[in-house]
């Protein structure tokens, strides 16, 4: 007997629909699969004989062919363990066919018959539903990812047996009903409340978050850059429903998502440490996963000590922060990461950290400040729109200092947000940080006195044309700030001076 069930299979954070074809026919007892299947997949055929057979089922005499339709795209994965169990079940006769029309069977089995966790179910489930099938059938474990896919029935199911009751209505589905709840939780995380003394900084932060610009803090050992760093997250809008799914298929397919909870709720915070390799940081390996800047998509990347990280690697960074999206080839195969996230490093001044400090030494040569200088790339920095040098903050200011509040803060972000989403409404982005093209000089007007004061900068700072356009879209986000509809002179002045690490860089 023919049959045919469904399920899906993953390229990159994206999925396809699969049909798991199974025939048993005449012949000596031998099961083979077909169709491009991996190891993992030929491996099945020894867990669903003995899943089955401890299920109370006899596993078939005969020969079994499985194919996996279609058959010209590779498939991966252990959840095609419980499709391939279920066609033999129905080619055999133990289970009724009419059960698996529209529905979608996902799982790992274990030698016992029980259903096993699997990554990537929530891609699995959201190209399932793309081609119409609205009921699936996952392990309890991932039912609370897979309930994230709005109009689906979810059904978990913890063994073969249950799953044969079921199919032949001696017992009812069990449906997953609980709500996925993606509000942010504030609360536990580190407040700006706790960094006194750094206006700018915090300036900065407020105009990185507002539009997602990348932002280089440049300072002495104990100026709180980390510190603020880590605090930026706790300023962001919360995610909303459609970015909870691009972030949580990232963190399935990596397989870092929460038992407990099943979902990606709050935006990530990526801190990588200066060793990372180009694998790690862009995405790899022999079936590609994301890699930490993937894993940040709709946060925030942090690389903490900029230029102790290898040059060449972070090089490998400069296409994504353009694009928003990597490409990794493997075996001729290319499957592409989204990785739109808001770039924040940190970084000294000199290799022992104190070149410019008013109250430290500089033990550094001139040639030895020079190297440390040079490890960071032009076209990278350039990439980076806000630029800054902070100091420590001492005695009487540090006392006298007034807090502001992530609360504050994430407040005037959300309001410049909002402008921006309601200016690019017809566009296919979202932030300022994104425009490009004639999109910048569409939606950045400016008065003639900043005009004026722009390309007298251009002129005599020959600064590139990429920087520029950087110090436009900063000054859109200042306006956006001031609810300014219109660029003016003193958005511009304020967007230069967020170069101040060029002028460091730069002096010789």
């Amino acid at each position: 007997m023919l049959s045919g069930v469904f399920t899906a299979s993953i390229t990159g954070i994206d999925a396809e629909l699969v049909t798991v074809e199974t025939d048993i026919c005449r012949g000596l007892p031998a099961m083979n699969t077909v169709g491009l299947p991996s190891t993992i997949i030929k491996e099945a055929k020894e867990r669903i004989r003995s899943a089955l057979i401890h299920s109370g089922f006899e596993f078939p005499m005969r020969r079994v062919v499985i194919n996996l339709s279609p058959a010209s795209e590779r498939k991966e994965g252990s959840h095609f363990d419980l499709p391939m169990a279920v066609g033999i079940l129905i080619s055999c006769g133990i289970v009724s066919a009419d059960d698996a029309v529209g529905t979608g069977f996902i799982g790992e089995l274990s030698l016992a018959g029980t259903l096993v966790p699997v990554n990537g179910v929530l891609p699995l489930v959201i190209g399932l539903k793309e081609a119409g099938i609205l009921r699936v059938v996952v392990p309890c474990e991932n039912a609370a990812e897979a309930a994230l896919v709005k109009d689906v029935v979810i059904c978990p199911i913890k063994n073969i047996a249950e799953l044969v009751a079921c199919m032949n209505g001696e017992k009812k589905y069990t449906i997953y009903n609980d709500e996925p709840s993606i509000k942010k939780i504030a609360e536990s995380e580190p407040d700006f409340s706790e960094v006194r003394g750094q206006e700018t900084a915090l300036r900065s932060v407020m105009l990185s978050g507002a539009a997602g610009h990348g932002l280089y803090m440049m300072g002495v050992p104990g100026a709180g850059k980390s510190m603020i760093a880590k605090r930026i997250p706790s300023v962001l809008p919360a995610l909303t429903y459609e970015e909870v799914l691009e972030v949580t298929k990232i963190y399935s397919v990596a397989g870092y998502l929460s038992k407990e909870k099943g979902l990606v709720t709050k935006r990530p915070f990526r801190a990588p440490h200066h060793s990372i390799t180009p694998a790690a940081l862009l995405g790899g390996g022999r079936h590609p996963k994301p890699g930490e800047i993937s894993l940040a998509h709709r946060g925030v990347l942090f690389l903490d000590e900029l230029p102790e990280f290898k040059r060449n690697v972070i090089d490998l960074m400069r296409q994504p922060l353009e694009t928003g999206q990597i490409t990794v080839e493997r075996s001729g195969i290319g499957v592409e990461f989204p990785c739109r996230f808001i770039l924040v490093a940190a970084g000294n001044p000199c290799k022992c950290g104190y070149c410019g400090d008013e109250h430290v030494a500089c033990r550094c040569t001139p040639g030895e400040v020079a190297m440390y200088k040079n490890r960071i790339s032009g076209p990278f920095l350039d990439r980076i729109d806000l630029q800054i040098k902070i100091d420590r903050v001492h005695g009487e200011k540090l006392r006298k200092s007034p807090k502001t509040s992530s609360a504050q803060m994430a407040q005037r972000i959300l309001a410049a947000r909002e402008i921006q989403r309601h200016r690019y409404k017809n566009e296919d982005i979202n932030l300022n940080s994104e425009l490009e093209g004639r999109m910048t000089g569409k939606y950045c007007r400016m008065t003639a006195g900043a005009g004026k004061l722009l390309a007298e900068a251009y002129n005599q700072n020959f600064m590139s044309v990429r920087i520029h356009e950087k110090v436009i879209k900063i000054a859109r986000t200042i306006a956006d700030m001031e609810e300014s509809d219109i660029i003016r002179e003193m958005h511009i002045a304020e967007a230069m001076s967020f170069r101040a690490v060029d002028d460091f860089l730069n002096d010789k």
